[in-house]
């Protein structure tokens, strides 16, 4: 499976998770910048629920890129990625959890990452 270069027309940004200890000697994760690049992204199903005064709104996505370089690294639960929601407005992003890797195409050039997100709002009536 080849894709078109042209269809990588995203720019998204990767984070990796390192663990750090806060001043109270607590551990935490700490999300830093790793790595952008260039992506081709396909929407998928979006849903919503309610149930006990909360509402749960979850967007999947399935983000192809080129395995290559840093790139090669990115796994689920130690990596997530920032897409832009809107690409007229800058800085305007969701961050997905990585939930699977496929890896596709002549000598695994492209990996294609499976990715939620999930938000959770308290409603008051």
């Amino acid at each position: 499976m080849t894709i078109a270069i042209g269809r990588l027309n995203k720019l998204v940004k990767f984070q990796k998770a390192t663990e750090s200890v806060d001043a109270m000697g607590g551990s935490r994760l700490v999300w830093s910048d790793y790595l952008e690049t260039y992506a081709n992204i396909e929407w998928k199903e979006g849903k919503s629920s309610e149930d006990n005064l909360k509402i749960t709104n979850s967007q999947n996505i399935e983000i192809t890129i080129r395995n290559i370089g840093n790139a090669q690294n990115i796994q689920p639960n130690i990596y997530r990625v920032q897409v832009n929601q809107d690409s007229s407005v800058v800085g305007v992003f969701m961050v997905f959890n990585i939930t699977g890797i496929k890896l596709h195409g002549e000598i695994n050039r492209y990996k294609t990452l499976y990715c939620t997100n999930e938000t959770i709002n308290n409603t008051i009536y």
